[in-house]
């Protein structure tokens, strides 16, 4: 089924550029481009119109955040919160404040740049660590299905309207250890099988490791989805973005640890065999 996951990845990889591009600097959230954010709670239920005719002068991105239509968070350019608290409550809002936060652009430049250096070195120790454990080619599967990982989830986490700060990168280092977590069984399983006496084809002890496997795959992705559901249904609003983005990025690791970190080793094989080197069928 390698080449139908082929197709399937790659549409969604296509999708996940043409949203993640397509959305330029408004995917980013607070931490990395900085502004004021002011998260209030109303003692009664608000309309979000009202308030945003209110504050009509100050160019706020305002939504709701939770249930019951009392709680708004509320997001502009920097040093706004102070006019934003008096303005409310020159129109007679009473509210309480949940959080307050102030972040120049400098520092959001400073912290997109250090994410990517975390993403980075995190990919380079992954590639250095499987090429030592098991052979280069496992090393560039697995980088490939990462990749791969990366991608689609982040697409889908932009695609549902979510904002991309700090606590989606440490998400995103997340899904990517327990991406290569799973997809070091199946190769551990399928070294195994390839060092077997058989007279099986390369592609059909691979696709028996991959059986072999499944289930603990399955039971392992399953067990960690109900927890994170439950932080999604119960968490609150500052955990609410991660548990989603590690949500999207379990399925996405488990679908890839299958269809695409273990079929790379046979497209690589057929590279190596086509170059005249001998198929590593019983090493």
């Amino acid at each position: 089924l390698r080449k139908k996951g082929y197709l399937i990845s790659g549409c969604l990889i296509l999708t996940s550029f043409i949203v993640f591009f397509g959305k330029g600097d408004t995917k980013y959230g607070l931490d990395f481009t900085g502004g004021s954010v002011l998260e209030l709670r109303f003692e009664k239920p608000v309309k979000i119109d009202e308030v945003r005719s209110v504050l009509k002068d100050y160019q706020l991105s305002i939504q709701y955040i939770g249930e019951g239509n009392t709680n708004l968070l509320l997001r502009g350019r920097s040093g706004l919160s102070s006019n934003i608290k008096e303005t409310m409550k020159q129109n007679k809002y009473a509210f309480s404040i949940i959080r307050e936060e102030d972040i120049g652009p400098v520092v959001g430049r400073e912290l997109r740049g250090s994410s990517l250096k975390a993403f980075f070195l995190t990919m380079l120790g992954i590639l250095l660590y499987l090429a030592f454990r098991f052979e280069m080619k496992y090393s560039i599967g697995a980088i490939i299905a990462t990749g791969h990982d990366i991608i689609i989830s982040m697409g889908i986490f932009c695609l549902l309207g979510y904002e991309i700060d700090v606590p989606t990168i440490a998400a995103l280092l997340t899904v990517i250890g327990y991406s290569v977590n799973d997809t070091i069984v199946i190769f551990d399983r399928i070294r195994e099988y390839l060092r077997s006496r058989t007279r099986k084809t390369y592609i059909e002890l691979i696709d028996d490791a991959i059986n072999s496997t499944l289930g603990r795959t399955l039971l392992t992705s399953t067990s960690t989805l109900l927890v994170l559901l439950c932080l999604i249904v119960f968490g609150g609003g500052s955990i609410h973005a991660f548990a989603v983005y590690l949500f999207i990025g379990v399925i996405v690791g488990t679908y890839s640890s299958v269809f695409v970190a273990a079929p790379m080793l046979i497209e690589i094989e057929k590279m190596s065999s086509a170059q005249g080197k001998a198929p590593a069928k019983t090493k």
